[in-house]
C-alpha cells in the first residue's frame, strides 16, 4: 500500500500474524522506521478478551477497543462499560437522562431538614444526608444524572430554609420597629 502526498511516499506493508492465544494482526509500517507503526489487532474467542477489535499505537498501547457487547474502550484493553475512557475526554455536550427529578422538594408535604439534626449528621458523618460519603465515592464513583439530582436537592431545600427564614427575620423585624415606636410613644 502506497500513501503519496507533498512529494513524500511512504510504503505500508500489512504483515498478517495468526497468535497463538487467540488474535490475529495486520501490522503497518515504515520499513526503515518499524517501530513507527500501527496494528490492527483482532480477537477471537479469547479468553481475557472475548470477541474484540483492537486498534494499537505506535508505542504498544491500544488507543481504541471495539468489545463484545457493543462496548467501545479508548485508551483501555478490557472496556467494561458500552464506552470506557481511561483518561481525559472532552465533550462539546453532555445530556443525561434520568427517571426522576428532584421537585418533590416543593409539594407542601415535605418535610424540610431540620437545621440541628442536620448540624449532628454532619458532624457524625462528615456529609450531608442523602449525599454518597469520600470514600464511597473514591470506591464507586458517582453517577452524574444522579449526583445533579442529589445536589439540586439540597440547593432546592436550602433555598426553602432560606425562604423561611428571610420571612422569620422579616417578622421579627415588624416587631422589632413595632416595639420601638411604642417605647418612644
Amino acid at each position: 500500500l502506497h500513501i503519496v502526498g507533498n512529494s513524500k511516499a511512504i510504503y505500508l506493508q500489512p504483515i498478517i500474524n495468526s497468535g497463538g492465544n487467540g488474535y490475529s494482526d495486520i501490522s503497518f509500517y515504515n520499513p526503515s522506521q518499524q517501530q513507527d507503526s500501527w496494528t490492527i489487532r483482532a480477537h477471537v474467542n479469547d479468553v481475557e478478551k472475548g470477541n474484540s477489535l483492537m486498534f494499537w499505537s505506535r508505542t504498544g498501547a491500544p488507543v481504541l477497543v471495539v468489545g463484545e457487547g457493543v462496548r467501545l474502550g479508548i485508551g483501555t484493553s478490557n472496556p467494561q462499560y458500552m464506552l470506557d475512557v481511561r483518561g481525559t475526554a472532552h465533550f462539546f455536550e453532555v445530556r443525561v437522562k434520568t427517571e426522576s427529578w428532584c421537585d418533590f422538594v416543593f409539594a407542601a408535604n415535605y418535610k424540610l431538614p431540620n437545621l440541628g439534626e442536620l448540624e449532628e449528621f454532619i458532624k457524625a458523618n462528615r456529609h450531608l444526608p442523602g449525599v454518597p460519603s469520600e470514600a464511597e465515592v473514591i470506591e464507586n464513583g458517582i453517577d452524574l444524572g444522579e449526583m445533579d439530582k442529589i445536589l439540586l436537592q439540597k440547593i432546592e431545600e436550602l433555598t426553602l430554609i432560606i425562604i423561611e427564614q428571610d420571612k422569620l427575620l422579616n417578622e421579627q423585624n415588624k416587631r422589632i420597629n413595632k416595639l420601638e415606636t411604642q417605647q418612644n410613644n
